[in-house]
């Protein structure tokens, strides 16, 4: 074989080598990390956003007499539970997401029924009800402060205030900050928009955001003026698989077996960003929970992925003890996991 041939033959065979290689390190392209995470508490009833404040797991359940929960992380047992929902002047009829204050000594709960976000102070051995904003003509889910005078949130009504959309401190839309994509399918507007939904987290300076969609595999890095930095995708990417349903005549989102779920879940220190990633579909059980957490830095770089022997909920970083606590699922039952981070 002339020397020619012969590295033409080395070459394709390097090439059908890297590909080969390349599959088997899956959706990601980037090989996963198996970890082993520590079980912490398994007395839960059913705990959803999660969120800690130093030593304290802050969670709502909304199956339990009261939805709001603080359990200690040091002590490992609850330390206060209060609030019920209903229609009453302080209470709340759809607590969906929760938003730490900078500060640490607060927190705010988005009632999406409500359209409120509803601040609550955490005093010595008790919490107290404080400001509410009351968010007008516009519906949004998962918000956040932008800055010490501008939310932003996850507009799922009207197409045209954008993807992310600003609001002032009265509850009013200011403008967009960053746009819907294409609807490339026609979808009916209401229906488009809540197809994107997801959750948005920021740097502890306010000037990086990372929206993670729930129905596509996107994530998305911006700066605070909602320029995109980086987007991620996986290797087989997915955009929102929707039915359009209706309801007293008015289009709404439906899901069926076809439906993708993306990133479930993302947190993030000053180091990392922490996605936790399902890519299953609503015909696999339990197409909710993932265990891949995919870890970038702070520029939208993949890397490396953490997988579970576990599928996981819900994630929430802890700079106390600078670990990654996990609800995950074992033995069909909502349970609190921690993974130290000096360990993966």
């Amino acid at each position: 074989m002339k020397n020619t041939e012969f590295r033409n033959v080395l070459l394709t065979a390097l090439v059908v080598l890297l590909s080969t290689s390349c599959h088997t390190e899956g959706t990601f392209q980037i090989k996963n990390t198996e970890i082993d995470c520590e079980i912490i508490d398994t007395s839960f009833l059913w705990p959803s956003r999660m969120s800690i404040l130093d030593d304290k797991l802050i969670y709502i359940d909304t199956k339990d007499n009261n939805f709001l929960h603080i359990y200690s992380l040091s002590k490992r047992s609850e330390i206060f539970e209060d609030f019920i929902i209903g229609a009453g002047p302080n209470e709340l009829l759809g607590p969906f997401s929760i938003e730490k204050s900078k500060n640490n000594k607060s927190f705010w709960i988005h009632d999406i029924v409500k359209n409120w976000f509803q601040e609550y102070n955490i005093l010595e051995d008790s919490i107290e009800v404080g400001k509410r904003i009351t968010f007008n003509g516009i519906r949004i889910m998962r918000p956040i402060f932008l800055n010490d005078s501008t939310i932003i949130g996850i507009n799922f009504s009207d197409p045209e205030k954008g993807w992310i959309s600003k609001i002032d401190l009265t509850g009013n839309y200011k403008n967009n900050f960053s746009e819907l994509p294409t609807n490339k399918d026609k979808l009916p507007p209401n229906v488009f928009s809540e197809s994107y939904q997801g959750k948005i987290i920021s740097n502890s300076t306010r000037t990086i955001f990372v929206l993670g969609t729930r129905y596509a595999d996107i994530l998305k890095f911006f700066n605070k003026k909602g320029q995109l930095i980086n987007q991620y995708r996986t290797l087989y990417s997915f955009d929102p698989i929707m039915k359009v349903s209706s309801v007293n005549n008015r289009p709404v989102m439906g899901q069926d077996e076809n439906t993708k779920i993306g990133f479930t879940d993302i947190c993030s220190n000053d180091v990392n960003v922490f996605a936790l990633y399902s890519g299953k579909s609503r015909k696999e059980k339990d197409p909710s929970y993932g265990n891949n957490i995919l870890v970038f830095d702070w520029f939208g770089n993949l890397l490396k992925v953490l997988k579970c022997k576990y599928p996981i909920g819900e994630i929430e970083w802890s700079d106390n003890d600078t670990s990654l606590y996990l609800l995950l699922l074992k033995k069909n039952h909502k349970t609190l996991a921690k993974i130290r981070f000096n360990e993966t």
